[in-house]
């Protein structure tokens, strides 16, 4: 799939905030977390657009899960376990004990910082059974626009999720202490992804213009996002998760959509692009990186911790990811699927 690359241009975004707010600087790092989630659940449906995503085999979900394991947990399994290793001293998060490592590679009781991770992967594994409810219904509600259904069931799920399902329903264990699921922004990210499918299919376009003042309402949800500790006094990303996770994926909608708009040009800034492409690495790599720099003010410490974390992500991603990635997609997948590599 070729990317929407103002997308990854948001990508970026994201992750600075979440940066920002582990290196104590005063951003709402809870946005940032609703972007990625929105993100993931707006992408996985979005390179079947054109035609409904169908599963049509057992080897189609294995491939699909093993594409996971590859982008997510082998990046992480590699840093924290080389971490550990090579650098004992390097960081606090382990503090050289094996156990804590096998736990987080298990992702059981994984660093506050690897939440995220615990949560994705689950949201991952049942997102086969939300694409198959959603073909079965298709067959059967034979309606040019059932999409705008399937969308809004999505997001009632959501919030029931959000009001009904809590730590002692459904949880985690995440630094020490349980965590809820949040589920709910990725189920929001899917359900606009499928009200963004009749844009697609109805080929519903605005002339530049337009497109160019509607990027006015994305642009000032994304600058209130960040600014709402300083503007609202409040982090709206942690006090309203699903109100968050309607922004969000309402951001996304709107970029995706306003192709041409001045905001979704900006966001294509290739500088942008190329750091949302490693932002993953990025929100693994960090939370190593912020022991170690000291610095007068939070402005100056989260200078350096960007600077060294987006140079190390990089190089990985580069040197030693892509390369696995590669590999993988040009022999273990097509012989899954049973055809040829290309």
């Amino acid at each position: 799939m070729k990317k929407t690359l103002q997308l990854q241009g948001l990508r970026t975004i994201g992750c600075f905030l979440i940066v920002a707010c582990h290196a104590a600087f005063k951003f709402d790092g809870g946005i940032g977390n609703a972007i990625f989630f929105a993100l993931a659940g707006f992408l996985v449906v979005k390179p079947f657009m054109e035609e409904d995503y169908k599963i049509n085999s057992f080897r189609e979900v294995l491939v699909f899960y093993l594409k996971k394991i590859v982008t997510i947990c082998i990046p992480y399994w590699l840093i924290i376990f080389s971490t550990n290793a090579l650098f004992e001293g390097w960081t606090n998060i382990f503090k050289g004990e094996w156990d804590k490592v096998w736990l987080a590679a298990c992702f059981y009781d994984c660093p506050a910082h690897f939440w995220f991770l615990q949560q994705i992967l689950v949201m991952y594994l049942f997102t086969p059974l939300i694409i198959l409810l959603h073909m079965g219904c298709k067959r059967i509600i034979k309606w040019k626009y059932f999409n705008i259904i399937f969308g809004a069931f999505l997001i009632g799920l959501a919030l029931i999720f959000y009001f009904f399902v809590n730590e002692n329903v459904i949880f985690f264990y995440s630094g020490g202490a349980k965590a809820p699921f949040r589920v709910y922004s990725y189920l929001i990210g899917m359900g606009f992804a499928y009200f963004y499918t009749i844009i697609v299919q109805n080929k519903i376009t605005l002339n530049k213009l337009a497109q160019h003042l509607a990027a006015i309402i994305p642009f000032s949800l994304i600058v209130l996002s960040i600014f709402s500790v300083y503007i609202f006094k409040i982090n709206v990303g942690w006090t309203y998760q699903f109100l968050s996770g309607i922004l969000a994926a309402l951001v996304i909608f709107l970029l995706t959509w306003l192709n041409n708009s001045w905001l979704s040009i900006g966001l294509r800034f290739k500088p942008l692009v190329e750091i949302g492409n490693v932002t993953y690495v990025i929100y693994i790599i960090h939370v190593f990186v912020i022991p170690q720099i000291t610095a007068e003010t939070p402005r100056y410490a989260l200078i350096v911790v960007l600077i060294v974390s987006i140079a190390l992500a990089y190089l990985l991603q580069k040197v030693l990811f892509d390369p696995i990635n590669k590999l993988c997609q040009k022999f273990i997948y097509p012989k899954i699927l049973g055809t040829q590599a290309q």
